[in-house]
């Protein structure tokens, strides 16, 4: 007997109104699943994008970016401090190129402009004054990008976890091969037989039951399930930012009573300084006690409010 294939498409993400980052089918797919989306593996991974293309030179670079005089006194304006400014004219530096004559003449001038232009160049990412940095790093950031993007679809080249292809059609069909995906038109495409699309939705044993073996009522009870899946997921986001708003809030008034408490045993310990023949060794004896238990006084009322 005959498959039964299904796309999942964008036309059907948007008629059930499913939730996707992206508004692509595979981020609602991947939402639905309780896994990470596109959106998620760009958050978490852009710690560990390309800072600076790969074995990038600067100085080379610099020297590009200096050739002529009003180049050389442009960056060295730009980069540094007043106290390094250097303003050649170009009958002092002759033939040579700016950047050269800087380095080979003053030497200390130029390791300080090329600390700046390196730290610059850094700091700004695709947004400096260099146009061979820019393109660089963009191409390294948008290789990194591209390889993640593709590990996250298909998984981890060695097998050690599955991509979000596999794990969706886990997910919905519970088999890892019964699910495909067309990056370039952004379908999923399920494929079962109907006896197992039988099975999976009508879950009965019943002799002669045709239940679920077209593709329009698989498909029907397929979006049904996702939908179902997107808002069982958009609940428990929605319970555990509220988890943590309140946790952050008890976070916050147990460190302002603690602040006010310290500020309280501060001041005690203050007011206590008056002017008597004890030294403030002994005074500090003396008053301790009492400070002490002003202050914890105060830190349990905050605790017990909370609780």
């Amino acid at each position: 007997m005959k498959n039964i294939t299904i796309d999942i498409t964008q036309n059907d993400i948007e008629a059930r109104k499913l939730r996707s980052s992206s508004g692509q089918t595979i981020d609602a797919l991947a939402y639905a699943a309780g896994e990470w989306d596109s959106n998620d593996l760009w958050e978490n991974n852009i710690d560990y994008a390309p800072r600076e293309p790969y074995e990038f030179d600067y100085e080379t670079d610099l020297l590009e970016n200096t050739r002529t005089a009003e180049d050389f006194n442009m960056r060295c304006g730009s980069l540094y401090s007043p106290d390094m400014y250097i303003n050649y004219k170009p009958e002092t530096i002759g033939d040579l190129q700016a950047g050269a004559y800087c380095a080979l003449n003053d030497p200390d001038a130029w390791s300080k402009l090329l600390e700046a232009w390196t730290e610059k160049l850094k700091e700004n990412g695709t947004d400096g004054p260099s146009k061979d940095f820019n393109k660089e790093l963009q191409d390294a950031q948008d290789s990194y990008n591209d390889d993640q993007y593709k590990e996250w679809l298909n998984g981890e080249y060695r097998g050690k976890w599955s991509g979000i292809i596999s794990t969706i059609s886990k997910y919905f069909t519970e088999s890892r091969d019964a699910g495909d995906y067309d990056q370039k038109a952004d379908i999923y495409t399920f494929t079962l037989s109907p006896d197992d699309a039988h099975e999976l939705a009508c879950g009965c044993y019943e002799d002669g039951c045709k239940d679920y073996t077209t593709a329009e009522d698989f498909k029907a009870w397929m979006l049904d399930q996702i939908a179902n899946a997107g808002e069982s997921r958009k609940a428990k986001d929605q319970t555990a930012r509220e988890i943590r708003a309140v946790e952050r809030a008890k976070e916050k008034a147990y460190k302002d009573a603690r602040a006010q408490a310290e500020a309280a045993a501060r001041r005690a310990k203050l007011e206590a300084l008056t002017i008597t023949d004890k030294t403030l060794g002994e005074l500090l004896t003396d008053k301790n006690e009492t400070i002490t238990r002003h202050a914890l006084g105060i830190l349990k009322e905050s605790k017990k409010n909370n609780n």
